[in-house]
């Protein structure tokens, strides 16, 4: 069952939550899970719904995958970030990313490469988001919450319940991940301080499920985050090493375990932080000899 939080607003507990909002029997989906599967179980959790919007908090295949189930039967109008949209509608581009070129077998999976879905409403700003439910319409607030993902954007209901996708992970997650996902660990970082400041009641984290008191979560997010960078600049502090070898270090410092696909995720991560460093003045890239050296 969808769990009522307040209101109208409602959640699916799942490896990747999903949220709702139901007025006059139509609803908003936040979020559609990995695949056709997290689909049907959230329709069967709303009992026969009809669904007439989706907002996709970012582009990641847990958060989008479900979308073309939904869109094939209820054909709702989808809402994503400006530059989310385009690896919604184009998912090859996620595989793309990670490998830099065109990708191998192994990385078109459920993971990484989902099926394409059309949005219809792409936010190029916060500005509030006024929807139409049958007859009466219903105002939600917009938030930025750029850094796990390049435009990554929260929405909070009515009731003040907000929904802030990978922006924050629950204690359990922290645990397992080590390497916690970022894109951007500078804006990661200011959008953690942003949080501080969202007024609402509730929170639903995709992946740490409904919290009210968030900011214990935020300081052991930011800490996570920092601890990765501190490694990484003591790993290259009075060196010059190879990307390879940070990466290695970092392997046994973290204890990792990794495929092809982690492999990759984790090496972006490392690049995130080996950036953040690298703006604040603290490490400096060197190509030599076909190598990439830090130091």
């Amino acid at each position: 069952m969808m769990q009522l939080i307040k209101g109208n607003t409602y959640y699916y507990d799942s490896i990747s939550s999903q949220g709702g909002y139901c007025l006059n029997d139509q609803w908003l989906i936040i979020d559609t899970g990995g695949d056709d599967s997290s689909a049907k179980k959230s329709i069967r959790a709303m009992e026969n719904p009809d669904i007439k919007y989706i907002f996709n908090t970012h582009s990641h295949a847990d958060h989008c995958g479900g979308n073309a189930y939904f869109e094939k039967r209820f054909a709702p109008t989808i809402i994503a970030p400006f530059v989310e949209d385009k690896f919604i509608e184009a998912p090859i581009l996620e595989p793309i990313y990670f490998y830099g070129a065109a990708p191998p077998e192994a990385l078109k999976n459920k993971f990484l490469y989902v099926k394409p879905s059309t949005v219809a409403m792409a936010l190029k700003d916060t500005s509030p988001l006024t929807l139409a439910f049958s007859e009466d319409e219903a105002t939600f607030e917009v938030i930025a919450l750029s850094g796990h993902a390049p435009n990554m954007m929260g929405i909070i209901t009515p009731d003040r319940v907000a929904f802030i996708g990978d922006a924050l992970l629950g204690d359990s997650f922290l645990e397992k991940h080590a390497l916690m996902f970022t894109y951007d660990v500078a804006k990661h970082l200011e959008t953690l301080e942003t949080l501080k400041t969202v007024s609402a009641d509730a929170f639903i984290l995709s992946h740490g499920g409904l919290k009210t008191d968030i900011l214990p979560l935020i300081e052991a997010n930011r800490s996570s985050l920092l601890q990765v960078s501190e490694a990484i600049f003591n790993h290259c502090k009075g060196h010059t090493i190879t990307f390879d070898h940070l990466h290695h270090q970092l392997y046994n410092q973290l204890n990792l375990n990794e495929n092809l696909s982690s492999h990759l995720l984790n090496r972006s991560v490392i690049r995130a932080h080996v950036q953040y460093l690298e703006a604040l003045g603290e490490l400096s890239f060197v190509v030599n000899q076909g190598q990439l050296f830090i130091e």
